[in-house]
């Protein structure tokens, strides 16, 4: 159940449903009070993101530099990316081509460059960025946040519900539409030291956090699906 539409969209009812396997336990608790829908048997599995295959060696971790939105989508916030870059003229802004929704990748600033859908985001991204930025109008949870905490990369995202779930207090949060508070934000960390390291430190235990409960989670539901084979 990836997100609050999935359900009422296939018309799902909980009685022909085995198993309903939550992506976050916002997502669940909607639909439980909102959408008054449970199934028999549920299960809550965070999307995994394992600590050592997104983390940056210390020997390489010397090209930080961007500030970086993945998928340059209307929803995914390309207009706060735009505006940001327009405010932080000196600051080189990074954006990557998604696999879905229609990207905007003409007209930007001059500051801004563009990379092309990848599968490898260690290599092509996360070692390239300094900051994450997320100002998703929808966000069910926040992978690319999390992706980037294993590297001690801080993200600044609009408050969805899974953006906060995800994040937690290493998370830090502005509207999307507050320019002038994402460009303070986005200034602080990229010229205050103290500060972007306390952040960073704060990322990573939370990267590590999500890491360890993602193997006792994945445990957990094969001893359940092997339970009925």
């Amino acid at each position: 159940v990836h997100n609050k539409q999935s359900i009422p969209f296939w018309g799902i009812k909980p009685e022909d449903c085995w198993l309903a396997v939550y992506n976050s336990a916002w997502v669940r608790k909607f639909l439980h009070e909102e959408g008054k829908w449970q199934a028999k048997r549920e299960f809550l599995l965070y999307p995994p993101v394992m600590y050592d295959q997104y983390t940056i060696p210390p020997e390489e971790d010397t090209q930080k530099s961007h500030v970086t939105l993945v998928n340059l989508g209307m929803n995914k916030g390309i207009l706060t990316f735009v505006q940001a870059a327009k405010m932080l003229p000196d600051v080189p802004f990074l954006g990557v081509v998604g696999a879905y929704s229609d990207q905007h990748t003409e007209g930007l600033p001059k500051n801004v460059t563009v990379v092309q859908h990848t599968t490898n985001m260690l290599e092509d991204v996360y070692k390239k960025t300094k900051v994450v930025i997320m100002p998703s109008n929808k966000e069910t949870w926040g992978m690319c946040a999390i992706e980037g905490f294993c590297s001690g990369i801080p993200c600044v995202a609009h408050p969805t519900e899974g953006l906060v779930e995800a994040c937690g207090s290493a998370g830090l949060f502005a509207h999307r539409n507050k320019a002038f508070v994402w460009q303070e934000l986005l200034q602080r960390l990229l010229t205050d030291q103290a500060f972007y390291e306390n952040q960073s430190a704060l990322c990573r235990a939370r990267a590590k956090e999500l890491s360890a409960l993602a193997e006792v989670q994945l445990a957990d539901l094969e001893k359940i699906i092997a339970s009925d084979e």
